[in-house]
């Protein structure tokens, strides 16, 4: 397990390192040209090449939408009241929003703010993709969360995480290892990795059997 947790450590650091680098290359286009068709044209070509990126949105310093990779011309929406968009305004790292509902789609989304001057540039991103489902075990269940508890993704992505996932002893007692834990009402191995670039912990869980040893999981 602990090759699974790495491995989904990596794709979700690829997601965002690739959102990242993406806001404040379109930030810097900003201060360069005030053409809304090439600011346009620049976002959706950078939104179509990133893994697990929907949609890239600029934000004017009061929140006001002003440019959408999917949408030209863009419509003005006021998105001042959304939480990262304030958060972004303390800070200029990367800010990890919570998943939300697209309000047409219904699609949840996880947005990753970043302030770049005066603009606030936003990813629309796919939770799914933070979690590589190409290596994962059929009975594995696998989950992004960040420190404050809350779950960004998991796989499967039925799977109820519980709340209190953050308080098991095994995790906070280093930022990776391997142990056993009572995790969703049964005997578990649970593997897990804290990012150092970013704030979230990558965990993943196998149940056990009555003469398993967590150390065989690898």
């Amino acid at each position: 397990m602990r090759t699974h947790t790495l491995i989904n450590k990596l794709t979700a650091e690829n997601v965002l390192v690739g959102a990242d680098f993406a806001l404040d290359t379109i930030g810097h286009a900003i201060k360069t040209t005030s053409n809304a068709r090439v600011i346009h044209e620049q976002m959706a070509g950078m939104a179509h090449r990133l893994n697990g990126v929907r949609a890239i949105l600029v934000l004017s310093k009061d929140g006001i939408l002003q440019h959408d990779s999917y949408r030209f011309p863009v419509r003005e929406i006021d998105l001042s009241d959304r939480p990262y968009f304030k958060a972004s305004q303390k800070t200029s790292s990367l800010i990890l929003g919570d998943i939300s509902l697209g309000r047409t789609s219904g699609v949840p989304f996880l947005p990753l703010a970043k302030r770049v001057g005066e603009h606030t540039l936003v990813a629309i991103v796919s939770p799914h993709f933070l979690i590589s489902q190409q290596t994962q075990c059929e009975d594995c269940v696998s989950a992004i969360i960040r420190p404050n508890g809350k779950v960004i993704a998991s796989f499967p992505p039925a799977t109820e995480i519980p709340l209190d996932i953050l308080s098991l002893p095994v995790i906070n007692r280093a930022s990776e290892g391997i142990d056993r834990a009572d995790f969703l009402h049964s005997d578990t191995a649970i593997a897990w990795k804290q990012s150092e670039a970013y704030p979230i912990i990558v965990m993943s869980a196998r149940g056990l059997t009555g003469s398993a040893r967590v150390g065989i999981y690898d």
